[in-house]
């Protein structure tokens, strides 16, 4: 239950922040797609009706940067390949629509709510929510598993690796309340955070 209160709390806290700093970062994501289509295409020209376009595409990136810097047990180096690894695949995707459903003279190839276009919407929708699933999946189990009521959850002790209902108390009492800076000792709170 603690996981879960701790994903919903980063999970806000995040969001809020990325939402109010967005404006000020969505530049940078905007600036680098256009370079990539101009050097693709020379002769694309950005037109004044594809800003706004531009703007809706580079949002969809906070959810999935949320929702990885919320999620428990991985490390922040592997927070920031998740995180590259999926603006790198939005930038694909973004590239892949302005190629193909958007001309080189800037008037769009395929009218809004065309077949084309709401599959891009969709894509656009479900894309942050997948990639999170598909990279996150092995640390999602945190999140979702279910204790049965009133069974102790079983612990191995780092220290004497034997089997105990109440590791902390064991450790606490067995082997001393300085064991809890034990390098090995902080690893093993680290690994089972609803511990603490």
């Amino acid at each position: 239950m603690k996981v879960r209160l701790r994903f919903l709390g980063k999970l806000l806290a995040f969001s809020l922040a990325l939402f109010v700093l967005w404006p000020y970062i969505s530049p940078a994501y905007i600036h680098v797609l256009k370079r990539i289509l101009k050097a693709a295409s020379p002769l694309y020209t950005v037109m004044p009706e594809d800003e706004s376009l531009f703007q809706k595409m580079s949002i969809y990136l906070v959810p999935f940067i949320v929702l990885v810097l919320s999620t428990p047990k991985i490390t922040t180096g592997r927070k920031a390949e998740f995180i590259a690894l999926g603006i790198f695949i939005f930038f694909v995707q973004d590239f892949i629509f302005f190629q193909y459903l958007i001309s080189i003279e800037g008037a769009a190839a395929v009218p809004e709510q065309s077949l084309a276009d709401v599959i891009y919407q969709n894509v656009k929708l479900l894309l942050p929510f997948l990639l999170w699933i598909i990279m996150s999946y092995p640390y999602l189990g945190e999140l979702f598993k279910a204790r049965p009521a009133n069974v102790p959850l079983h612990h191995v002790c780092p220290l004497c690796e034997e089997n105990q209902p109440d590791v902390v108390s064991h450790i606490r009492e067995v082997h001393g309340k300085k064991s809890f800076k034990i390098k090995k000792v902080v690893k093993f709170m680290a690994d089972n955070p609803e511990l603490s």
